[in-house]
């Protein structure tokens, strides 16, 4: 199940041979979060360098289009966005369950536009995507309703205190939010 590349180093087409390892030893290009960013404009995409600095900050996430979203995959990397969230690990176009969002809706899935976005890595080098969760954290990964808040009270249900002490930020798309303070 692992792709394989056989030649020899003297064969007079070794350019093609090293093109074919090259293709097999690529980053992937769908990033996995450990959970779902409270708010995707928020999220921060960068190139890190083997020495842990940072190279570059990506450009901010796509977001759907409206009135109609991206068909395809294709027609969301000619943007030349730098990268989106995906409803899964697959490619495909930007994220948008209510199909009227234009901010971009975040999921654990984040899709690097390495066919036309200009956040390449150089060899060495690695994404890191820097966002804030949503708190309280789900409890099941496989049912969108069980973490975050729907309003203040579901946030001092799950974490204690006043009961004016959270506010419930619901970013636009999406149906669950993150738990804030009130400020008072």
């Amino acid at each position: 199940g692992v792709d394989t590349v056989i030649g020899s180093i003297c064969d007079p087409n070794f350019g093609a041979l090293l093109d074919s390892i090259a293709e097999i030893t690529k980053p992937p290009d769908t990033l996995t979060l450990p959970s779902v960013p409270a708010e995707g404009r928020l999220a921060m995409l960068r190139i890190v360098q083997p020495n842990g600095d940072t190279r570059k900050i990506c450009g901010q996430p796509l977001p759907p289009r409206q009135p109609l979203n991206y068909a395809t995959v294709l027609e969301a990397q000619n943007t030349e966005a730098d990268w989106w969230f995906t409803p899964t690990k697959d490619p495909g176009p930007p994220f948008d369950p209510t199909g009227d969002s234009t901010v971009a809706v975040p999921t654990k899935y984040v899709y690097v536009n390495t066919a036309k976005g200009h956040c390449q890595l150089a060899p060495g080098e690695t994404w890191a995507l820097d966002y804030l969760g949503i708190v309280p954290a789900r409890t099941d990964p496989n049912d969108p309703n069980s973490g975050g808040c729907a309003d203040a009270a579901e946030c001092t249900t799950k974490l204690g205190g006043a009961p004016d002490a959270f506010k419930c930020f619901v970013p636009p798309g999406l149906t669950r939010g993150t738990c804030t303070c009130s400020g008072t």
